[in-house]
C-alpha cells in the first residue's frame, strides 16, 4: 500500500479528483486504466514462474480505479481450473506457499502417512508474484496517475476557453 500521507502531490489529486466534473473523472479513469491494466498484467506475467502461478495468479488480474485509490486485483476469477479449485481460492497458497505437513490416512488397522500442499511453493512473507510486482509499479502508477489527472485537468480548462 502506498500511503499519501508524505506526498502533497498525491494529496492535491485526490482532493482535485473529489471536485471535479463526472465526466472529467471518467475520462482520466479510462486514460489511466489504458496504461495501467496492459503493465500491470504484463509484470505479473514475468513473475510467475509456474504454471500454476500463471494460471490461478492472472486470472481476473485488473486494476480498479477511483477518486481516491487505485487498486492492483490479481487472482479474481471465479472460474473453475481443471484441478476443481478455482484462481480465488487458490490464490493465498499460490502467492504466499503452503507449509508442507504430513497427513495420515487410515485404513482398517493400517496408517498412511502424506505430504500435504506439495504442489504449492514454502511460506514466504512478501509473496512471490503479485506483492512484488506491485512494490515495483507502485511508484510508476502514482506518477502516471498524477501526470494523466494534471493532462487531462488542462486539457479540459483549455477546451472550455
Amino acid at each position: 500500500m502506498l500511503s499519501v500521507g508524505g506526498s502533497r502531490e498525491l494529496q492535491a489529486v485526490i482532493l482535485a479528483l473529489k471536485q471535479m466534473d463526472r465526466e472529467v473523472r471518467k475520462q482520466i479513469n479510462a486514460a489511466n486504466r489504458r496504461e495501467m491494466v496492459p503493465e500491470w498484467r504484463e509484470g505479473l506475467a514475468t513473475q510467475a514462474n509456474t504454471l500454476l502461478e500463471q494460471r490461478v495468479i492472472l486470472g481476473g488480474s485488473r486494476v480498479e480505479l477511483g477518486p481516491e485509490k487505485v487498486t492492483l486485483k490479481a487472482a479474481q476469477s471465479t472460474r473453475k481450473l481443471s484441478g476443481g479449485g478455482s484462481p480465488q481460492q487458490l490464490s493465498a497458497a499460490v502467492e504466499f506457499g503452503a507449509q508442507n505437513r504430513p497427513g495420515s490416512v487410515s485404513r482398517k488397522s493400517t496408517t498412511y502417512t502424506r505430504k500435504l500442499n506439495t504442489g504449492f511453493k514454502g511460506r514466504r512473507r512478501q509473496g512471490y508474484v503479485a506483492w512484488p510486482t506491485a512494490t515495483k509499479l507502485a511508484p510508476r502508477f502514482a506518477a502516471m496517475w498524477v501526470q494523466t489527472c494534471v493532462r487531462t485537468m488542462y486539457e479540459a480548462v483549455e477546451g472550455k476557453k
